[in-house]
Formats: structure tokens, sequence, C-alpha cells
């Protein structure tokens, strides 16, 4: 797996009836269970809908979650995406929780981290 499947570290290709992904960045890639990558694909995907306003977001997600799981190609159920997404929100609020911790208040970085762990523990990070 990849295990670092962010949107920074894959491209989208607009093809004629659909898309064409190409990974890279591969330093992380290590055995692990596939729903991970799906998990945080998804994940950020839904993270930047989120956060940019995107109009008709429910309708915008859950076309993503449906071309991601069609385009995997793998047999995979909504339920296991789940899982992956929430891997994935766990693993953001254990860097945010170090990042509070190793990062002076006088860094614009603890205080990015201070709005992201606010919005998890209001319940406003998704999942899937």
């Amino acid at each position: 797996m990849h295990d670092d499947a962010h949107t920074g570290n894959y491209f989208l290709e607009e093809l004629l009836g659909g898309y064409k992904m190409t990974m890279i960045d591969f330093d992380n890639a290590q055995q692990g269970w596939f729903i991970i990558d799906l998990g945080t694909i998804t994940w950020c995907a839904n993270m930047g809908l989120l956060l940019n306003h995107i109009p008709n977001y429910e309708e915008h997600f859950g076309n993503f979650k449906k071309w991601i799981l069609e385009a995997y190609q793998w047999p995979t159920t909504d339920d296991e995406l789940q899982q992956g997404c929430n891997w994935r929100r766990e693993f953001m609020e254990e860097i945010v929780h170090n990042c509070m911790r190793f990062t002076p208040k006088t860094e614009p970085t603890y205080w990015s981290c201070a709005a992201y762990y606010e919005m998890n523990e209001a319940g406003l990070v998704p999942t899937c």
C-alpha cells in the first residue's frame, strides 16, 4: 500500500468518461491493509470539499465515494471504507496532539493544530 495517499500525492487526469489516477511519493510504501489508502484518499477529499465550502457538498462527496470504490476494482464495502476514513481521522488526531505538545505557542503551526484539535473535539471533523 502507499500509506500516504493524500491529495498531495496523486494526480487526477480527466479522460473521456472518467478519470485516471497516478500515485506519486512512495517513500512510505509498505505492506498493510489496502483500505487505509482508500480511507486516506476519501477522508482528504471529504475534508477538502467541506473546508472549501463546495456547493452541493453531499452530492459531490457521495459521487466521489461511489467513484473511488468503482475505480479501485476490488470488492470493498462502504463499511470498510468508513474504517479506513476513521483510521485517517485518528492518525491526524495523533499528529495534531503531538504538534500541540512539541510546537511552541509562538509558532503559527501550533495554532493550526489547535484549531484542528478543537474542530475534532467538537465533532466537526468528518470521516466518510
